[in-house]
Order: structure tokens, then C-alpha cells, then sequence
């Protein structure tokens, strides 16, 4: 993937996102609507989340498990969240996690899934750099999912959202970035825990 590439995407991701979790933090449910009609929507099919009746494994009457068989991924959420979906061009995806009782964005994180077709099994604060270098990186730790998996986490500032916890997996071919607002940061926390690949 070539530099330009990526630095265009994760700003198209990060600015993006940061608009929409803005719009959809406004007042006026009349925008709200306008805008969510004109994104759009694709769904990640087949995706199973389960019913509060019929828990599955690790699942609790105050979580549900989100199962991605598109991206081959899972984790729980807290059951009162809404999942949504939508394309970001031609090969990138986002889901959005978000607290529909609230309406609040500190609630809420979006998941943007690109191609990547570096041989690295983790991404690195240098390797964000050499692509973005204004990329704000705060406090890098590399961290282990509840699979194994490892990642990176970190603290960033966004021009919308302000402060926000970043999360980047790399996994079969596939950058994940999670974002949040830094808010979230406990919750948030509780869902990579229980983040696994299939």
C-alpha cells in the first residue's frame, strides 16, 4: 500500500467519522435524519447478533456478542448499543457501535476496516508516523486481545471529537482502527477483551 494511499484513507477515516459522530451528537433530529438517509448504506452480511432470550456463549443478559462472518471477527457489546453499517469506498467498511437511548457520541465507537498489504503482524507508533506525521500518538502501548491477538493502542486528539482512544489491529490482511471518544476509554476497554478472530 503505497504512503499517499494510506494517509489518504486514514484521514478520510478519521475526519469521516469525527462528522458523523458529530452530526449525530446535534440537536436538531431533522438533520440527524437527512444525514443518516444520505449515507451509504451496505451492510456487512452475514453478521448474528443474538437475542437476549437465546445468550450464547459469554454472553450476559447486560451484553450481546456481535459476530462479523465477512471480517471473521467477534465481541461483546452492551446489549442496550446499536450496530450499524455502512461502506466507506470501494474495499473499506465501518461499523458504528452507538447508544441510542443517550444519543451521546461518549458512548459510542466506530470500527473501519481497509485492505492492508504490509507483512507486519502489529501496527507501530513509527509505522503511523511515516504515513502521518501530525498524527497525534499519546502514551503507545501494545496490548493482548482476548484471542491472543496483539494490537496497538493509544490516545489521540480529533479536530471534532477531541481527545479519542485508537486501537489498531492487523489481522489476515485487514488494518482495523477503532475509535472513541477518550470518555469511553473504560467500556471500550471491556469490548477488546472480548474482541476475538474466528
Amino acid at each position: 500500500m503505497t504512503r499517499k494511499l494510506l494517509v489518504a484513507l486514514m484521514v478520510l477515516v478519521l475526519g469521516g467519522g469525527g462528522i458523523y459522530l458529530m452530526v449525530r451528537d446535534g440537536d436538531s433530529s431533522e438533520t440527524k435524519d437527512e444525514t443518516i438517509e444520505a449515507q451509504p448504506v451496505v451492510q456487512l452480511d452475514p453478521f448474528v447478533e443474538s437475542e437476549h432470550e437465546q445468550l450464547i456463549e459469554g454472553e450476559t443478559s447486560k451484553t450481546k456478542r456481535y459476530v462479523n462472518t465477512a471480517y471473521y471477527f467477534t465481541f461483546e457489546y452492551p446489549a442496550d448499543m446499536k450496530i450499524s453499517s455502512f461502506g466507506e469506498g470501494e474495499e473499506s467498511n465501518v461499523i458504528l457501535i452507538e447508544d441510542p437511548a443517550t444519543d451521546k457520541v461518549n458512548r459510542s465507537f466506530q470500527i473501519f476496516m481497509n485492505p492492508f498489504d504490509e507483512d507486519i503482524a502489529v501496527m507501530t507508533p513509527a509505522r503511523l508516523r511515516r504515513d502521518i506525521p501530525n498524527l497525534v500518538i499519546d502514551n503507545p502501548q501494545e496490548v493482548v486481545l482476548g484471542d491472543g491477538t496483539r494490537a496497538l493502542i493509544a490516545l489521540s486528539n480529533d479536530p471534532t471529537l477531541g481527545r479519542t482512544r485508537e486501537v489498531w489491529i492487523i489481522s489476515d490482511g485487514i488494518l482495523y482502527q477503532i475509535t472513541a471518544r477518550e470518555e469511553a476509554d473504560p467500556w471500550i476497554a471491556e469490548v477488546m477483551k472480548s474482541w476475538k478472530f474466528l
